[in-house]
């Protein structure tokens, strides 16, 4: 069984945000979503700024291209901050998957208007990630009540903050055929960063860690999410980014493992067949 390279830096991109998740999930509770947020971007923004001159450099931006730089930092970094607010309230092993659902909005996207298109197996596999996905999402209870009103703790931010990568995601896509796997996302973190040190100005917020015993959990995050990131990039610029999206969006598998490891996190039976469904989604792409 022979796995495409888009398929890999798909899988490198899971592995990422799936660390990435697990450890903000200590660090937010420490000094909260907006310094995590920050100081995390830059930590990223300086791994990838070490790859600009050979990726980066020669490039003539437009104004309309500067533009939508902008408009992807602004909106990831709301939605950074919806879903690191979420993670305050609630489980990381129930909120990672419903950030993970970015995916049925991005395939959607890339399908109708970059004019992408599926064979039957890859159709397939994808609609058993996306309901993999969705299964892992909500509590049994819930689910066997139909009381999807009854929204766990952080889900409302967090389905806000996954429609909007959704829509990030997709416009990525869409750049990195434009120019290359590096540029999107290093302007990506370049604005988000200078919008988050924006807003702490404006705010005259104090934006010092404080704890140092948060440093190596902020350089991991940091770097686990600029490795995601560069996974992600590189994946869509060797395939279809409506197949290397349902890969890079499980990384709830990871999340959700080490949650149920190291926090005690317990899944119920329909996540469990989710994981399982994530798992043979996976499988079949890989054919």
């Amino acid at each position: 069984m022979e796995i495409s390279l888009g398929i890999l830096f798909g899988l490198m991109a899971m592995i990422g945000w799936g660390l990435a998740d697990f450890f903000a999930k200590k660090t937010v509770e420490k000094i909260g979503d907006f310094k995590t947020l920050l100081w995390t971007q830059i930590i990223g923004l300086a791994v990838l700024t070490a790859f600009y001159f050979p990726f980066g450099h020669g490039f003539i931006y437009r104004f309309i291209d500067i533009m939508t730089f902008v408009i992807i930092g602004l909106s990831g970094s709301s939605a950074y901050l919806l879903f690191y607010r979420a993670l305050k309230k609630g489980q990381v092993s129930v909120l990672s998957p419903i950030q993970a659902s970015w995916v049925i909005v991005t395939i959607i996207i890339s399908l109708i208007f970059l004019k992408e298109s599926l064979n039957f197996l890859q159709s397939i596999a994808i609609i058993i990630i996306v309901v993999g996905i969705l299964l892992v999402s909500f509590k049994y209870k819930d689910l066997k009540k139909f009381k999807l009103d009854n929204l766990l703790p952080g889900v409302s931010e967090d389905l806000i903050s996954m429609g909007i990568w959704g829509v990030n995601f997709a416009i990525i896509g869409f750049l990195v055929s434009k120019f290359n796997w590096f540029v999107p996302m290093f302007f990506l973190r370049v604005f988000m960063v200078l919008s988050l040190l924006s807003f702490s100005g404006v705010k005259r917020m104090n934006i010092t860690f404080g704890k140092r015993e948060v440093i190596p959990w902020l350089i991991l995050i940091g770097l686990c999410d600029a490795m995601a990131f560069i996974g992600f990039g590189l994946g869509t610029s060797t395939t279809y980014i409506s197949i290397v999206s349902p890969v890079a969006a499980s990384f709830p598998l990871v999340t959700i493992i080490l949650a149920r490891i190291f926090l005690g996190e317990k899944l119920d039976i329909n996540q469990k067949i989710g994981v399982i469904g994530i798992l043979i989604g996976l499988i079949i792409l890989s054919l």
